[in-house]
């Protein structure tokens, strides 16, 4: 996991980034994980733009370190500006899409992908079978097939709905579709084993393999693209989720756009772990705040009316069930009315208190201290995982850059896995074009 940060005015863009990269694996104590603090999450994008990117989540795309994909690109760019930031946005992403995956690599991905969607339908068959027999009762074959058609039908309508924003045509699902059909087929055999299915049903699970592999699995790696166009007065920031690359195609998610604007001043944006950070800028964190909806909710919603309508009821002996409802009914509505005034206050206090006065003062924030803010927030989420019991996926050296119109990208703190004084070549030949594994 990890811990990133943007925060914008008029004048820069700051970007700061800890080092942790957490590595699952097995070993005789089962799965186990191991942080390390050396991961590289924050590069120029461009050595001549204005323009930087970070990377969170899966440090990898397809088995490919992001830090290679990205120093490739950025030789790939060259010297070359784009009017507006969403440019080099898409500029990145159609050099992603031509990026040489390996054939297997992409058949890997296939077979991951759409096993994982077949085992949990066979999961959920098993837990149908098990529920029944622990009740006693006969699971007869006709049970388990109806069951079975249920559950895919399900996950047909499920993973159609989520596919309708996919990158790939229906003429190229098809075409996918048919190129990988034994793969669908030996997964159905390994996950269902001999599990007997009619024609529709085989084409409808194969059609939930070509949406899940053409959607990807969500949460992947977010990529973070911040700084200025050419034509660009006001910094912007631009986030992604990306999750493969499959028949030059890069699968991915667009989460959301900040730009700074004269309406607009100030953008504070946490990535990844965050919930310090919201503490921070709103006076509680997110878990604090969903339980307040959730008990209010439950309070004034549910609890309250059916005790009031009761109580109601007795006192007045009501035996008309209409009327009861009617109460019940009232009593609810005055208690989303009341939720809705609550969670309002609420939001009143936070921009009051917290939110409003950090805004205020970021917007005036010069290039020094708005990277001094950035890693601060960063080390405040490190701090925390520091004297908790908390695995500490989130720490080591703090990477921070300021992004300006006038001044490009700008280090303020970088590790170096070498050492900077014996190795001036390295920094002489950074802008001969010629340097893909160099560490700024």
């Amino acid at each position: 996991m990890t811990t990133e940060i943007a925060i914008m005015n008029k004048t820069a863009v700051a970007l700061a980034a800890d080092s942790a990269v957490t590595i699952g694996h097995i070993s005789s104590q089962g799965q186990e994980q191991k942080v390390y603090n050396s991961a590289n999450k924050l590069f120029a994008l461009s050595k001549y733009a204005p323009v930087g990117i970070m990377v969170f989540g899966n440090a990898t795309l397809m088995g490919i370190p992001w830090e290679t994909i990205i120093k490739t690109y950025r030789v790939h760019l060259g010297n070359n500006t784009y009017p507006f930031l969403k440019d080099y946005c898409e500029h990145f992403f159609t050099f992603l899409d031509n990026f040489n995956v390996d054939t297997k690599v992409g058949e890997r991905y296939v077979l991951e992908i759409s096993s994982l969607v077949f085992r949990e339908i066979r999961q959920q068959l098993n837990e149908f079978v098990e529920k029944n027999t622990k009740e006693g009762k006969i699971v007869l074959e006709k049970d388990i097939l109806f069951t079975l058609r249920n559950v895919i039908q399900e996950k047909f309508s499920e993973f159609k709905k989520i596919s309708e924003g996919s990158v790939f045509s229906k003429i190229e699902k098809n075409k996918l579709k048919k190129k990988y059909s034994h793969i669908f087929e030996n997964s159905v055999s390994c996950v269902f084993e001999k599990i007997p299915f009619s024609r529709t049903d085989k084409l409808k699970l194969f059609d939930i393999a070509i949406n899940a592999i053409t959607t990807g699995p969500a949460n992947q790696s977010g990529v973070v693209i911040a700084g200025f166009g050419e034509k660009e007065i006001f910094p912007a920031c631009h986030d992604f989720d990306v999750r493969a690359i499959l028949e030059s195609h890069t699968i991915k998610t667009k989460r959301k756009d900040h730009c700074i604007s004269q309406d607009s001043t100030v953008a504070i944006i946490p990535f990844a772990q965050s919930n310090e950070v919201c503490t921070f800028m709103e006076g509680m964190g997110r878990n604090i705040d969903e339980f307040f909806k959730k008990a209010f909710h439950s309070m004034m919603v549910q609890d309250f009316p059916i005790k009031l309508s009761d109580a109601l009821v007795e006192k007045l002996k009501i035996t008309d069930l209409d009327i009861k409802s009617s109460i019940i009914k009232i009593i609810q509505e005055m208690g989303h009315g009341a939720v809705s005034e609550i969670q309002r206050y609420l939001q009143l206090i936070k921009e009051k208190y917290y939110i409003h006065p950090v805004v205020q003062a970021t917007g005036f924030l010069n290039k020094a201290e708005l990277a001094a803010m950035a890693e601060t927030l960063v080390n405040l989420v490190s701090f925390k995982k520091q004297v908790t019991l908390e695995a500490e996926t989130v720490g080591g050296p703090i990477d921070v850059a300021v992004i300006s119109k006038g001044d490009g990208f700008v280090w303020i703190k970088r590790k170096h896995y070498f050492d900077p004084s014996l190795n001036h070549h390295f920094f002489n030949n950074y802008f001969s074009g010629g340097v893909v594994n160099e560490k700024g």
